[in-house]
């Protein structure tokens, strides 16, 4: 299952229409924030539907390598705007459905825009879609120091 042809368009619209500001500001998600101590050097992350970067910025600021996914390339634009000025290094990645890289980025395929596995997998911008999330990451392997919480 995936997310509609739509969602491109709708979430660039959104975050053109913030102009400079970020829609969601740049400060990362009270949640992940208050997890901080189980990220650090080293510790691989996959920020998926990342939006702006606050949180996958927030992340690399911890230590982690982090890749970063976003079907939007307007929040893509911003997220590098911010990585830039943090002084910090993100692997961002366009992509065109987010629930649909969940697995690959997992599980390598060949050709696929995010070849490791990673050692933390966020999904926290998909708040509405929470049962489409978990059905679709129940499967799914991390490295074995990785934990999948789906709340």
């Amino acid at each position: 299952m995936s997310l509609p042809d739509s969602q491109e368009g709708l979430w660039s619209a959104r975050y053109r229409d913030a102009g400079d500001d970020y829609l969601f500001g740049t400060a990362p998600n009270k949640f992940l924030a208050s997890q901080a101590a189980h990220f650090g050097d080293g510790v691989s992350v996959l920020a998926v539907a990342d939006g702006e970067g606050r949180n996958s910025v927030w992340l690399a600021e911890q230590g982690c390598t982090v890749t970063a996914t976003e079907i939007s390339p307007v929040a893509l634009e911003k997220a590098a705007k911010l990585a830039r000025g943090r002084h910090i290094m993100v692997d961002f990645v366009q992509v065109q459905r987010h629930l649909i890289q969940l697995r690959p980025a997992l599980l390598p395929l060949r050709h696929h825009p995010v070849q490791e596995r990673h050692e933390a997998v966020t999904v926290l911008a998909l708040q509405q879609m929470r049962q489409l999330v978990h059905d679709d990451a129940s499967g799914v392997r991390l490295k074995p120091v990785g934990a999948r919480r789906c709340d």
